[in-house]
């Protein structure tokens, strides 16, 4: 598999135990931030995809389960903040293609407790990552990517369904970097203490990348839904 770049990010973390909106999880009682979380749950379309079912476009939630916000970092002073904090927090690439391409997160907002995911789904493992690889067999990257968004005609046939965009990413230093060129998604998996695995496709390549970036961070999101409701 080809390596892609991505400027080197800094980070610290500790595993913690991921929970669906499903799960035991505190509430604060803010009931109008529950239902606003309730009511963009519904909006996310789904593909199977082998044995899972996968959501069609990025995650964009800005609550967890309970209705607490996920903080928006919205300049590159917020974002190393969050990062050294070790914060929950979100950011968008470019405000103009938001509802295409989702929120990126910080790893701290992938596990923490609250529940980012929707009901019944969840921040796939690298376990799982590596179910759907071992489906699609050959050719990975053609498969999940889009035909449209990807610079240098390097988009995909899509296949698969899982409709990956070029959505860039954003790094420790609050940069961003490299839309229209690759994307990642987290995994709910941890490397080492400084570390999280995520998986990657980029333009020039019909591969997929698999690697461990910073928990600090910014990537996407894509959901698989729980095994049980399969």
């Amino acid at each position: 598999m080809k390596k892609l770049f991505l400027p080197t990010l800094l980070g610290i973390g500790a595993l913690f135990l991921l929970h669906s909106c499903g799960g035991d999880v505190k509430t604060t009682g803010n009931n109008d931030r529950q239902e606003q979380h309730v009511e963009q749950e519904i909006n996310y379309a789904s593909v199977k995809i082998g044995t899972q079912e996968w959501m069609e476009t990025n995650l964009d939630l800005a609550f967890f389960c309970n209705g607490d916000e996920v903080t928006e970092a919205k300049t590159s002073e917020e974002w190393i903040k969050a990062g050294e904090n070790g914060t929950p927090a979100w950011c968008y690439y470019a405000q103009e293609n938001k509802e295409k391409y989702g929120k990126l997160y910080n790893w701290f907002a992938v596990i923490d407790e609250r529940g980012l995911a929707p009901d019944g789904w969840h921040v796939p493992t690298d376990t799982e990552w590596n179910v759907l690889e071992e489906f699609l067999g050959t050719n990975i990257g053609k498969k999940l990517k889009s035909n449209t968004d990807w610079k240098s005609d390097g988009g995909g046939d899509n296949s698969s369904g899982f409709n990956a965009l070029p959505c860039g990413a954003r790094s420790a230093d609050g940069n961003f970097n490299l839309l229209g060129i690759i994307a990642y998604w987290w995994s709910s998996t941890e490397k080492n203490e400084k570390t999280s695995y995520v998986r990657g496709l980029a333009n020039d390549s019909n591969d997929n990348w698999r690697g461990a970036f910073p928990k600090q961070g910014a990537f996407s999101i894509r959901c698989v839904k729980d095994k049980a409701d399969l």
